[in-house]
Protein backbone atom coordinates (compact mmCIF):
# COMPACT_ATOMS: atom_id res chain seq x y z
CA UNK A 1 0.00 0.00 0.00
CA UNK A 2 2.64 2.49 1.18
CA UNK A 3 4.66 1.47 -2.31
CA UNK A 4 1.82 2.16 -4.05
CA UNK A 5 1.43 5.46 -2.73
CA UNK A 6 4.85 6.50 -2.87
CA UNK A 7 5.00 5.46 -6.53
CA UNK A 8 2.01 7.25 -7.41
CA UNK A 9 3.23 10.30 -6.06
CA UNK A 10 6.72 10.08 -7.98
CA UNK A 11 4.51 9.36 -11.10
CA UNK A 12 2.60 12.75 -10.55
CA UNK A 13 6.19 14.87 -9.74
CA UNK A 14 7.55 12.97 -12.92
CA UNK A 15 4.64 13.80 -15.03
CA UNK A 16 4.16 16.75 -13.99
CA UNK A 17 7.86 18.23 -14.96
CA UNK A 18 7.91 19.88 -18.20
CA UNK A 19 9.09 17.33 -20.45
CA UNK A 20 11.94 19.65 -22.24
CA UNK A 21 11.80 22.03 -19.94
CA UNK A 22 13.28 25.64 -21.44
CA UNK A 23 16.10 27.20 -19.03
CA UNK A 24 14.90 29.70 -16.01
CA UNK A 25 11.37 28.16 -17.10
CA UNK A 26 8.92 28.82 -14.63
CA UNK A 27 11.94 30.92 -12.35
CA UNK A 28 9.52 33.71 -11.72
CA UNK A 29 10.02 35.16 -8.28
CA UNK A 30 7.09 36.83 -6.03
CA UNK A 31 8.82 39.49 -4.99
CA UNK A 32 12.42 40.51 -6.69
CA UNK A 33 13.17 40.59 -10.54
CA UNK A 34 13.45 37.85 -12.23
CA UNK A 35 15.38 36.50 -15.45
CA UNK A 36 13.54 36.54 -19.00
CA UNK A 37 11.35 33.52 -19.96
CA UNK A 38 12.47 31.91 -22.86
CA UNK A 39 9.91 32.76 -25.42
CA UNK A 40 8.67 28.95 -26.48
CA UNK A 41 8.35 28.42 -23.05
CA UNK A 42 5.99 31.55 -22.31
CA UNK A 43 4.99 33.56 -25.08
CA UNK A 44 1.91 35.64 -23.61
CA UNK A 45 0.64 35.80 -19.78
CA UNK A 46 -1.93 37.58 -17.87
CA UNK A 47 -2.44 37.87 -14.27
CA UNK A 48 -3.01 38.86 -11.27
CA UNK A 49 -1.12 39.67 -8.13
CA UNK A 50 -2.77 40.10 -4.61
CA UNK A 51 -0.84 40.79 -1.23
CA UNK A 52 -2.88 41.51 1.83
CA UNK A 53 -1.89 43.19 5.38
CA UNK A 54 -3.47 44.88 8.27
CA UNK A 55 -2.32 48.29 7.79
CA UNK A 56 -3.75 49.34 11.56
CA UNK A 57 -0.19 50.13 13.44
CA UNK A 58 0.88 51.88 10.41
CA UNK A 59 -1.96 54.12 9.80
CA UNK A 60 -1.65 54.69 13.70
CA UNK A 61 1.61 56.00 13.53
CA UNK A 62 0.61 57.95 10.43
CA UNK A 63 -2.44 59.74 12.66
CA UNK A 64 0.49 60.53 15.31
CA UNK A 65 2.94 62.33 12.91
CA UNK A 66 -0.24 64.23 11.54
CA UNK A 67 -0.94 65.64 15.59
CA UNK A 68 2.76 66.07 15.33
CA UNK A 69 2.88 68.55 12.59
CA UNK A 70 -0.11 70.58 13.87
CA UNK A 71 0.89 70.74 17.23
CA UNK A 72 3.83 72.25 16.46
CA UNK A 73 2.33 74.66 13.42
CA UNK A 74 0.37 75.95 16.28
CA UNK A 75 2.68 76.05 19.48
CA UNK A 76 6.27 76.93 17.54
CA UNK A 77 5.92 80.66 18.50
CA UNK A 78 3.38 80.26 21.77
CA UNK A 79 4.43 82.01 24.69
CA UNK A 80 4.47 78.79 26.93
CA UNK A 81 5.15 75.71 24.60
CA UNK A 82 4.09 73.04 26.68
CA UNK A 83 1.00 74.07 28.08
CA UNK A 84 -0.04 75.05 24.09
CA UNK A 85 1.04 71.94 22.83
CA UNK A 86 -0.74 69.21 25.55
CA UNK A 87 -4.02 71.94 24.30
CA UNK A 88 -3.39 72.01 20.91
CA UNK A 89 -3.14 67.59 21.15
CA UNK A 90 -6.02 67.29 22.68
CA UNK A 91 -7.89 69.47 20.00
CA UNK A 92 -6.09 67.82 17.33
CA UNK A 93 -7.45 64.42 18.52
CA UNK A 94 -10.76 65.93 19.06
CA UNK A 95 -10.73 67.26 15.25
CA UNK A 96 -9.44 63.99 13.64
CA UNK A 97 -12.34 62.01 15.46
CA UNK A 98 -14.99 64.26 14.53
CA UNK A 99 -13.70 64.44 10.77
CA UNK A 100 -14.02 60.33 11.13
CA UNK A 101 -18.29 60.80 11.27
CA UNK A 102 -18.56 63.18 8.23
CA UNK A 103 -20.28 61.22 5.87
CA UNK A 104 -19.36 60.75 2.42
CA UNK A 105 -21.73 62.28 0.21
CA UNK A 106 -20.57 65.54 2.37
CA UNK A 107 -16.06 65.57 1.76
CA UNK A 108 -16.79 67.11 -1.55
CA UNK A 109 -18.21 70.14 0.12
CA UNK A 110 -15.91 70.07 2.61
CA UNK A 111 -12.64 70.00 0.41
CA UNK A 112 -14.34 72.86 -1.42
CA UNK A 113 -14.23 75.19 1.79
CA UNK A 114 -10.53 74.34 3.25
CA UNK A 115 -9.50 77.84 1.99
CA UNK A 116 -12.31 79.68 4.36
CA UNK A 117 -12.14 77.82 7.43
CA UNK A 118 -13.84 80.45 9.36
CA UNK A 119 -16.81 80.84 6.43
CA UNK A 120 -17.59 78.39 4.65
CA UNK A 121 -16.27 75.20 6.06
CA UNK A 122 -17.90 76.36 9.56
CA UNK A 123 -21.39 76.32 7.01
CA UNK A 124 -20.72 73.07 5.63
CA UNK A 125 -19.31 71.71 8.72
CA UNK A 126 -22.91 72.20 10.33
CA UNK A 127 -24.75 70.56 6.92
CA UNK A 128 -22.50 67.48 7.87
CA UNK A 129 -24.01 67.49 11.06
CA UNK A 130 -20.49 68.85 12.91
CA UNK A 131 -22.65 71.57 14.58
CA UNK A 132 -20.56 71.48 18.30
CA UNK A 133 -18.95 74.50 18.65
CA UNK A 134 -15.82 73.19 20.28
CA UNK A 135 -15.63 70.33 17.41
CA UNK A 136 -15.99 73.18 14.87
CA UNK A 137 -13.30 74.76 16.28
CA UNK A 138 -10.92 72.32 16.60
CA UNK A 139 -11.42 71.00 13.39
CA UNK A 140 -10.55 75.22 12.25
CA UNK A 141 -7.03 74.84 13.76
CA UNK A 142 -6.81 71.98 12.62
CA UNK A 143 -7.17 73.26 8.94
CA UNK A 144 -5.28 76.73 9.26
CA UNK A 145 -2.06 74.90 10.93
CA UNK A 146 -1.71 73.19 7.51
CA UNK A 147 -0.08 75.37 4.50
CA UNK A 148 -2.90 75.98 2.29
CA UNK A 149 -1.18 74.18 -0.84
CA UNK A 150 -1.34 71.01 1.47
CA UNK A 151 -4.86 71.57 3.00
CA UNK A 152 -6.67 68.85 1.06
CA UNK A 153 -3.64 66.22 1.39
CA UNK A 154 -3.67 66.68 4.82
CA UNK A 155 -7.45 66.23 5.03
CA UNK A 156 -7.87 63.40 3.15
CA UNK A 157 -5.35 61.53 4.79
CA UNK A 158 -7.05 62.65 8.15
CA UNK A 159 -10.66 61.13 6.83
CA UNK A 160 -8.81 57.89 5.97
CA UNK A 161 -7.25 57.82 9.44
CA UNK A 162 -10.55 58.35 11.37
CA UNK A 163 -11.62 54.94 10.13
CA UNK A 164 -11.57 51.70 11.39
CA UNK A 165 -8.70 49.34 11.44
CA UNK A 166 -8.40 48.31 7.74
CA UNK A 167 -7.47 45.48 6.46
CA UNK A 168 -5.75 46.76 3.09
CA UNK A 169 -5.11 44.55 -0.02
CA UNK A 170 -2.29 44.94 -3.07
CA UNK A 171 -4.02 43.92 -6.59
CA UNK A 172 -2.72 44.16 -9.82
CA UNK A 173 -3.99 42.75 -12.84
CA UNK A 174 -0.91 42.45 -15.54
CA UNK A 175 -0.33 41.58 -18.91
CA UNK A 176 3.22 40.12 -20.70
CA UNK A 177 4.46 39.52 -23.89
CA UNK A 178 7.31 37.97 -24.25
CA UNK A 179 9.40 38.29 -27.72
CA UNK A 180 12.91 37.11 -28.12
CA UNK A 181 14.03 40.37 -27.99
CA UNK A 182 11.99 41.96 -25.09
CA UNK A 183 9.39 41.04 -23.01
CA UNK A 184 6.77 43.58 -22.74
CA UNK A 185 4.96 43.99 -19.35
CA UNK A 186 2.08 46.13 -18.36
CA UNK A 187 -0.18 46.33 -15.12
CA UNK A 188 -2.11 48.54 -13.36
CA UNK A 189 -2.26 48.36 -9.35
CA UNK A 190 -5.34 48.69 -7.42
CA UNK A 191 -5.29 49.83 -3.37
CA UNK A 192 -8.57 48.53 -1.81
CA UNK A 193 -9.18 48.98 2.02
CA UNK A 194 -11.40 46.62 3.89
CA UNK A 195 -13.31 48.75 6.31
CA UNK A 196 -16.07 47.78 8.65
CA UNK A 197 -18.55 48.74 6.71
CA UNK A 198 -17.21 49.51 3.69
CA UNK A 199 -14.49 49.00 1.04
CA UNK A 200 -13.04 51.99 -1.09
CA UNK A 201 -10.93 51.02 -3.97
CA UNK A 202 -8.26 53.41 -5.52
CA UNK A 203 -5.73 53.88 -8.62
CA UNK A 204 -2.33 53.17 -7.93
CA UNK A 205 0.56 54.55 -10.68
CA UNK A 206 0.25 52.48 -14.18
CA UNK A 207 3.53 50.45 -14.80
CA UNK A 208 5.24 49.63 -17.90
CA UNK A 209 8.32 46.96 -17.73
CA UNK A 210 10.83 46.04 -20.74
CA UNK A 211 13.05 43.11 -19.68
CA UNK A 212 16.44 41.72 -21.94
CA UNK A 213 18.07 39.00 -21.30
CA UNK A 214 20.48 36.20 -22.57
CA UNK A 215 21.18 32.61 -21.91
CA UNK A 216 24.09 30.36 -22.20
CA UNK A 217 23.62 26.66 -22.11
CA UNK A 218 27.02 25.57 -20.15
CA UNK A 219 25.62 21.28 -20.49
CA UNK A 220 25.24 20.77 -16.61
CA UNK A 221 23.76 24.00 -15.79
CA UNK A 222 22.11 26.80 -17.33
CA UNK A 223 23.48 30.76 -16.82
CA UNK A 224 22.42 34.02 -17.79
CA UNK A 225 21.37 37.18 -17.46
CA UNK A 226 18.65 39.97 -17.90
CA UNK A 227 18.40 43.65 -17.96
CA UNK A 228 15.34 46.12 -18.52
CA UNK A 229 13.39 49.04 -16.72
CA UNK A 230 9.97 50.19 -15.02
CA UNK A 231 8.16 53.45 -15.50
CA UNK A 232 6.03 54.11 -13.11
CA UNK A 233 3.30 57.47 -14.51
CA UNK A 234 2.31 59.09 -12.06
CA UNK A 235 -1.59 57.92 -12.82
CA UNK A 236 -2.50 57.20 -9.08
CA UNK A 237 -4.50 58.96 -6.19
CA UNK A 238 -3.56 60.34 -2.75
CA UNK A 239 -5.86 58.29 -1.31
CA UNK A 240 -3.34 55.32 -2.56
CA UNK A 241 -0.44 56.95 -0.58
CA UNK A 242 -0.44 54.64 2.49
CA UNK A 243 -0.16 51.53 0.36
CA UNK A 244 3.66 52.91 -0.21
CA UNK A 245 4.38 51.19 3.45
CA UNK A 246 2.96 47.84 3.05
CA UNK A 247 5.51 47.02 1.26
CA UNK A 248 8.25 49.53 0.29
CA UNK A 249 9.20 46.98 -2.68
CA UNK A 250 5.86 48.50 -4.33
CA UNK A 251 6.41 51.86 -3.05
CA UNK A 252 6.41 53.52 -6.42
CA UNK A 253 3.36 51.97 -7.57
CA UNK A 254 1.22 53.96 -5.19
CA UNK A 255 2.97 57.04 -4.32
CA UNK A 256 1.31 59.45 -6.59
CA UNK A 257 3.21 62.31 -6.21
CA UNK A 258 5.94 60.61 -8.28
CA UNK A 259 7.33 59.76 -12.12
CA UNK A 260 9.40 56.83 -10.80
CA UNK A 261 12.26 55.34 -13.69
CA UNK A 262 14.12 52.05 -12.66
CA UNK A 263 16.64 50.16 -14.21
CA UNK A 264 17.62 46.86 -13.12
CA UNK A 265 19.90 43.77 -13.65
CA UNK A 266 19.06 39.90 -12.94
CA UNK A 267 21.93 37.50 -13.29
CA UNK A 268 21.30 33.50 -12.54
CA UNK A 269 21.82 29.79 -12.16
CA UNK A 270 19.29 27.12 -13.49
CA UNK A 271 19.77 23.45 -12.86
CA UNK A 272 17.25 20.55 -12.90
CA UNK A 273 16.49 20.96 -9.42
CA UNK A 274 16.78 24.18 -8.25
CA UNK A 275 17.07 28.36 -10.01
CA UNK A 276 19.18 30.61 -8.53
CA UNK A 277 18.72 34.48 -9.00
CA UNK A 278 20.24 37.69 -7.71
CA UNK A 279 19.29 41.13 -8.69
CA UNK A 280 20.11 44.65 -7.96
CA UNK A 281 18.24 47.65 -9.09
CA UNK A 282 17.96 51.71 -9.18
CA UNK A 283 15.23 53.65 -8.27
CA UNK A 284 14.68 57.07 -8.70
CA UNK A 285 11.46 59.03 -8.38
CA UNK A 286 11.04 62.53 -9.32
CA UNK A 287 7.83 64.84 -8.37
CA UNK A 288 5.51 65.63 -10.80
CA UNK A 289 2.35 65.91 -8.90
CA UNK A 290 1.45 68.02 -5.55
CA UNK A 291 5.00 68.26 -5.09
CA UNK A 292 5.50 71.29 -3.62
CA UNK A 293 8.18 70.90 -1.06
CA UNK A 294 8.51 67.22 -2.13
CA UNK A 295 12.13 66.21 -2.60
CA UNK A 296 13.85 63.60 -5.35
CA UNK A 297 14.36 60.20 -4.08
CA UNK A 298 16.82 57.79 -4.85
CA UNK A 299 17.70 54.66 -3.52
CA UNK A 300 18.73 50.58 -4.70
CA UNK A 301 16.79 47.68 -4.27
CA UNK A 302 18.53 44.04 -4.27
CA UNK A 303 17.97 40.72 -3.38
CA UNK A 304 18.13 36.87 -3.83
CA UNK A 305 15.86 34.08 -4.65
CA UNK A 306 15.72 30.19 -4.90
CA UNK A 307 12.97 28.28 -6.24
CA UNK A 308 13.26 24.64 -5.98
CA UNK A 309 11.78 22.38 -8.37
CA UNK A 310 10.51 24.78 -10.72
CA UNK A 311 9.66 22.54 -13.47
CA UNK A 312 7.40 19.81 -11.25
CA UNK A 313 4.08 20.31 -9.82
CA UNK A 314 4.63 21.63 -7.09
CA UNK A 315 7.81 24.18 -5.84
CA UNK A 316 9.10 26.35 -3.40
CA UNK A 317 10.86 29.48 -3.30
CA UNK A 318 12.64 32.03 -0.68
CA UNK A 319 13.80 35.27 -1.03
CA UNK A 320 15.73 38.40 1.01
CA UNK A 321 15.31 41.35 -0.49
CA UNK A 322 16.34 44.86 0.76
CA UNK A 323 16.50 48.96 0.10
CA UNK A 324 19.38 50.80 0.84
CA UNK A 325 19.13 54.59 0.53
CA UNK A 326 21.04 56.88 -2.28
CA UNK A 327 20.04 60.41 -1.06
CA UNK A 328 19.20 61.96 1.70
CA UNK A 329 15.37 62.29 0.94
CA UNK A 330 15.44 58.18 0.74
CA UNK A 331 17.08 57.70 3.85
CA UNK A 332 14.36 60.27 5.46
CA UNK A 333 11.88 58.44 3.60
CA UNK A 334 12.97 55.00 5.43
CA UNK A 335 14.11 53.53 2.59
CA UNK A 336 16.39 50.91 4.20
CA UNK A 337 14.36 47.61 5.26
CA UNK A 338 15.04 43.98 4.68
CA UNK A 339 12.35 41.34 4.19
CA UNK A 340 12.29 38.03 3.96
CA UNK A 341 9.60 35.45 1.88
CA UNK A 342 8.67 31.92 1.57
CA UNK A 343 6.12 30.64 -0.68
CA UNK A 344 4.33 27.59 -2.40
CA UNK A 345 3.64 27.12 -6.24
CA UNK A 346 1.30 24.70 -8.26
CA UNK A 347 2.39 24.77 -12.07
CA UNK A 348 -0.74 22.71 -13.64
CA UNK A 349 0.42 23.28 -17.65
CA UNK A 350 -0.58 27.13 -18.35
CA UNK A 351 -2.05 27.87 -14.84
CA UNK A 352 0.70 28.93 -12.11
CA UNK A 353 -0.67 29.72 -8.65
CA UNK A 354 1.70 30.82 -5.80
CA UNK A 355 0.92 31.38 -2.10
CA UNK A 356 3.50 32.93 0.07
CA UNK A 357 3.92 35.61 3.15
CA UNK A 358 6.37 37.95 3.50
CA UNK A 359 8.10 39.81 6.45
CA UNK A 360 10.50 43.24 7.48
CA UNK A 361 13.80 41.32 8.73
CA UNK A 362 15.15 45.18 9.33
CA UNK A 363 12.05 47.60 9.38
CA UNK A 364 13.02 51.37 8.37
CA UNK A 365 15.85 52.18 10.96
CA UNK A 366 15.25 56.64 10.41
CA UNK A 367 11.96 57.93 11.87
CA UNK A 368 10.35 60.89 10.28
CA UNK A 369 7.11 62.94 10.28
CA UNK A 370 4.85 63.27 7.58
CA UNK A 371 4.48 66.55 5.75
CA UNK A 372 1.34 68.31 4.98
CA UNK A 373 -0.19 64.47 4.98
CA UNK A 374 2.22 63.28 2.55
CA UNK A 375 2.84 59.39 3.66
CA UNK A 376 5.35 58.69 5.93
CA UNK A 377 7.41 54.84 5.41
CA UNK A 378 8.63 54.75 9.00
CA UNK A 379 6.40 52.12 10.25
CA UNK A 380 5.75 48.85 8.02
CA UNK A 381 3.33 46.41 7.89
CA UNK A 382 4.41 43.24 9.98
CA UNK A 383 3.50 40.79 8.07
CA UNK A 384 1.63 40.14 4.43
CA UNK A 385 0.09 37.34 3.05
CA UNK A 386 0.72 37.40 -0.99
CA UNK A 387 -0.38 35.41 -3.87
CA UNK A 388 -0.38 35.25 -7.83
CA UNK A 389 -2.42 33.38 -10.21
CA UNK A 390 -1.36 33.61 -13.87
CA UNK A 391 -2.82 32.23 -17.02
CA UNK A 392 0.54 31.51 -19.40
CA UNK A 393 0.95 30.26 -22.98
Amino acid sequence: MNRNVFGLAACLLCFSATAVAGPFEGSELLIGRSMKQPTKSQFFAIGLDVQVSPLAAAMATQRDSIIGEAVNAQCDSAPDPVACKAAAQANTEMALDAMGAIPDSQWEAINASLMDPDGALVTNLNAAGIDDPTQVAAIQEFVKAVPEDQREDAVALAKQLSQDDPMTFILEPYLTLNFDAVAVTASLPLAAYQFTNKTEINVGNFVLDAKFGKIVDLAVINAGYSYGASVYLPTGSKEADPLAKMNLFYSPKYLHQYMTIAPYGVVGIDTFLATLQAHVEFVGMMPVRDSKGVDSVMYAKYGVGAIVLADFLFSAMAEINGLYPLNDAADKGGFDAIYGSAAAQINLSIIKATFGAMVPLVKPGQKTAAQGGKPSLDEVADWMVMGRLTLGF
